[in-house]
């Protein structure tokens, strides 16, 4: 099983109601295979996939080859075709739901019959990042997670996060379930577990991906993670949010940079974002 994260772009014609097709490339004994294409649109967790600046959870996705489900973490890229006259992607993240592997990678393209890109005649090949990881073992699959909010910038919409690690792997995309009131103005909303949920992730965390559902501004000014099993740990953060550090209807989840590893991580008790 694959989760695909597929963030569209923010044009004014950016999104789109239509058929996206998507298949995986992988390499296999030397060789390279493309799998089968399937619909990630099917698998999102919103009403409706691919809208403007939004981000489409597509989980639980059992790519298959000739019919036989495949799981593999050598993946290189995707193939995407689409049935109709315009959609722009912007990012699109692939994880392997059997042990974390993610890649990733920033696209900034637009597809359909207007740019001849990714059409059902003429598929478009997007390669990810090979890049260069760490090896540790230094493993652990549950994290706290402390998120300050600032004053006046509090919501009650849903956030979802997703961690990466130095090794090349991630978590699942996750909801924090926090008790009352969350993200309240001025206040520190404690996330007690957050579990990793694919497998084990490095105790060095390098991003997180913020993901908030709805239409209210929120304006998170810093978020602490700490390795609750052993050795008590504290790591630091992450990425930079939308421009203003606020996420809203329009900027409701967090681009990470082109090389996303190659990001230094502040060692700051606090880090402002």
């Amino acid at each position: 099983m694959y989760e695909f994260l597929i963030a569209t772009g923010r044009s004014h014609d950016a999104s789109t109601d239509k058929t996206v097709e998507m298949a995986l490339v992988y390499n296999n004994a030397g060789n390279e295979y493309t799998s089968d294409y399937f619909k990630p649109g099917d698998y999102s967790n919103r009403k409706d996939a691919y809208e403007n600046g939004q981000l489409d959870i597509c989980a639980n996705i059992e790519v298959k080859k000739d019919g036989k489900s495949i799981d593999t973490d050598d993946f290189i890229g995707v193939k995407i075709k689409f049935y109709d006259k315009t959609w722009e992607l912007d990012t699109i993240w692939v994880t392997n739901q059997n042990g974390g592997r993610c890649r990733f990678n920033k696209v900034n393209k637009f597809f359909g019959t207007d740019s001849g890109i990714g059409t059902e005649d003429n598929p478009f090949r997007i390669d990810f990042e090979l890049e260069t990881l760490s090896d540790t073992d230094q493993n652990t699959d549950s994290f706290k997670m402390e998120v300050t909010t600032a004053d006046g910038g509090g919501t009650d919409d849903n956030v979802y996060y997703k961690l990466f690690d130095d090794t090349g792997h991630a978590s699942k995309t996750s909801r924090a379930d926090l008790p009352g009131n969350q993200y309240e103005g001025g206040e520190t909303n404690t996330i007690p577990s957050f579990d990793t949920y694919f497998g084990l992730l490095s105790k060095n965390i390098t991003h997180i991906l913020i993901i908030k559902v709805g239409n209210d501004k929120w304006v998170p000014e810093y978020i602490i993670i700490t390795e609750i099993l052993g050795s008590n740990c504290q790591f630091n953060v992450i990425d930079h949010l939308p421009p203003e550090g606020s996420l809203d209807t329009n900027h409701n989840w967090t681009s990470v940079p082109e090389k996303m590893y190659d990001t230094k991580v502040s060692k700051k008790k606090e880090v402002k974002i």
